[in-house]
């Protein structure tokens, strides 16, 4: 059950589905260790090139350390895991951090919000629901549409006061970085 909440956008029987299965082949602890590592690794293939690693680093861990870490599982776990010592393996790494940093609060948003993640799946992505492990089910009423525009600005709200931590000019050059990296993945 810790899993399947920090899992919250997919549903409970795909999370018990990968879970039950991974963990037969892989220790849990082991396997986030070793995405980590993927992830480090990743970053030094495709982002080696990229200037200024180090200041985006730096300027994301601002933001990370800021973040209160209530409700916000697998937040919290991914961002304990020491930070690569290499500029780009640390910037993909510190990106998949915000990542689930923001995944996180928008679970707790939407759950405050009135809708569920599997609703909020139908709302924004219909076509992508059975890649989460959502059936045929109901469509959106305006409703839930409604309460997932609540959970956006709400989850954009939660964010305010870690990202308030950095400079404009720290934010700019996070900006600039993600768009650079984007660019790398795009070709």
């Amino acid at each position: 059950e810790v899993v399947e909440s920090a899992m919250g956008y997919f549903s409970k029987a795909t999370v018990q589905k990968i879970w039950n299965s991974a963990k037969d082949i892989l220790p849990p602890r082991v396997a986030g260790h070793e995405y980590i590592l993927c992830s480090q690794n990743f970053g030094v293939d495709k982002f080696s090139t990229l200037p200024h690693l180090n200041e985006y680093v730096e300027a994301t861990k601002k933001i990370i350390t800021a973040q209160e870490r209530s409700s916000l599982a697998l937040f919290s776990g991914i961002a304990a895991e020491p930070i690569s010592k290499n500029p780009a393996g640390a910037a993909m790494q510190v990106t998949s951090v915000l990542r689930e940093m923001r995944g996180s609060i928008h679970l707790s948003a939407l759950f405050s919000s009135g809708i569920t993640a599997e609703m909020a799946h139908r709302v924004k992505r219909p076509n992508d629901t059975s890649f989460f492990g959502w059936e045929d089910g109901p469509n959106p009423t305006e409703d839930d549409r409604y309460n997932w525009g609540k959970a956006e600005a709400l989850t954009n709200d939660l964010l305010i006061p870690a990202w308030s931590t950095v400079s404009d000019s720290e934010g700019d050059l996070i900006l600039s970085t993600v768009k650079k990296m984007q660019a790398i993945l795009a070709n």
